[in-house]
C-alpha cells in the first residue's frame, strides 16, 4: 500500500509538472505578444503624433521624425509576427504590415512632393490607413492576446485547484493507510 501510495505521489507530482510547465510556456508567449503589441501600438500613435504635429506646424522636420519611426517599428512588427501563433493573429499583423508600408511609401513620396495638396493627403493617409487600418489592427491583435492571456490564466487555475485536489486526497488516503 505504501509502494502504491508512493508511485500516485510521484506520478501526481510529475503530472503538475508538465501542466504547470505548459501553462507557464503559454503566459510567457502571451505576455510577450502583448509587449509587443502594446510598443508597436504606442510607435504608430507616436507616428501619427508627429504627422499631427507637421500638420499644425508646417514643420517638415515632423515628417522626418514620422519616418524615422516608420522604420523603428521592424522590431515590434518582426516580434510581434513570430510570436502570432494564430490564423487570426497572423491575418492581424499582415493588415498591420501592408498598412504600415503603405502608409511609408506615401509618406515619403509626400515628403518629397511640396505641393499644395500635401496637407489633405497627409490628412487622408493619417485618418484612412494609419488610424483605420493600422491602429485598428494592431488594437485588435493587441485585444486577442489579452484574451489568450486570461484563457491562459483560467487553465492555470483550473490546473492549481485540480494539483489541490490531488494532494488533498493523497494525504487523506496516506492518513487512512
Amino acid at each position: 500500500v505504501s509502494l502504491l501510495l508512493l508511485l500516485a505521489g510521484v506520478a501526481g507530482a510529475w503530472q503538475v509538472y508538465q501542466a504547470q510547465r505548459g501553462v507557464t510556456e503559454l503566459l510567457g508567449a502571451d505576455v510577450a505578444s502583448i509587449r509587443a503589441a502594446e510598443e508597436l501600438e504606442l510607435q504608430v500613435r507616436e507616428i501619427r503624433n508627429e504627422v499631427n504635429q507637421y500638420l499644425l506646424s508646417d514643420d517638415a522636420a515632423h515628417l522626418d521624425t514620422a519616418l524615422e519611426l516608420c522604420r523603428g517599428t521592424d522590431t515590434w512588427r518582426q516580434q510581434a509576427l513570430a510570436l502570432a501563433n494564430t490564423h487570426d493573429e497572423r491575418q492581424f499583423m499582415a493588415a498591420v504590415n501592408r498598412g504600415l508600408d503603405r502608409f511609408t511609401a506615401r509618406l515619403e513620396e509626400e515628403t518629397h512632393d511640396d505641393g499644395p495638396q500635401r496637407k489633405a493627403e497627409l490628412e487622408k493617409l493619417r485618418s484612412d490607413v494609419l488610424t483605420g487600418e493600422v491602429l485598428v489592427n494592431a488594437r485588435k491583435y493587441l485585444d486577442f492576446n489579452e484574451q489568450q492571456l486570461e484563457s491562459s490564466n483560467r487553465e492555470n487555475q483550473r490546473a492549481a485547484n485540480r494539483m489541490a485536489l490531488a494532494l488533498t486526497l493523497l494525504g487523506t488516503c496516506g492518513a487512512a493507510a
